[in-house]
């Protein structure tokens, strides 16, 4: 076959979300996204979860590492143990 066949359907996503027709499931997220800039539709700090951690702060210095946390675990309290765990693990001497 001389055809990518994921490119039609990349296409015919495009043009149903150009003519505002998306999967009703997905609405939830889309509103999210459109308020909060966010999946999960949450308001705050988004690195608030490194606070006590001796992390670069990429936006202000150079880093050779760039860890991104993802919406939940960086909204959900209740997660910042997987990223600060991650986080220490990652930064640790070689």
């Amino acid at each position: 076959m001389d055809m990518e066949v994921l490119e039609p359907i990349y296409e015919f996503r495009k043009q149903a979300i150009a003519e505002g027709k998306t999967n009703p499931v997905l609405e939830k997220v889309i509103a999210g996204l459109k308020k909060s800039g966010n999946m999960v539709g949450a308001t705050g700090k988004r690195g608030a979860w490194a606070k006590g951690l001796d992390i670069k702060d990429a936006n202000k210095e150079k880093v050779d590492v760039l860890y991104f946390v993802g919406c939940q675990t960086s909204f959900n309290e209740d997660m910042w143990k997987v990223a600060k765990a991650t986080a220490k693990y990652s930064i640790k001497p070689a």
